[in-house]
């Protein structure tokens, strides 16, 4: 075969795995962000629609203040930036993370919460 025919298939073969891992990626986080969102309305926490890889999570009618939670999780090895930067008190954007990551972070959840 020659080279440049090579170099051609590779370069396709190349294209179909990013695209399948891009794929694979949107459907891991649209799965999990639903999942999450669900769970956090149970606990009075707000959420934004699911359109992307993270969750703006509001406080407001939640038993626990964005920075209580914020520090509890912290003290978990999970990290959460809060939206105080961009003039959204009382709000945490969480970015959609590995599966036993988001595990964690429900059962950490449920913990602080009591559940």
């Amino acid at each position: 075969m020659p080279k440049k025919r090579i170099l051609e298939k590779w370069k396709i073969a190349k294209i179909m795995l990013n695209e399948s891992f891009i794929n694979k990626s949107v459907k891991h986080n649209l799965i999990w962000a639903n999942k999450i969102k669900k769970f956090l309305n149970k606990l009075n926490i707000i959420t934004n629609e699911v359109t992307a890889n993270f969750l703006l999570l509001n406080f407001t009618k939640c038993k626990y203040s964005a920075n209580y939670v914020k520090k509890k999780l912290e003290n978990n090895g999970i990290i959460l930036r809060s939206m105080k930067t961009y003039k959204i008190n009382n709000a945490l954007r969480l970015t959609i993370g590995s599966s036993s990551a988001n595990n964690k972070l429900i059962r950490i959840l449920n913990k602080i919460f009591k559940k």
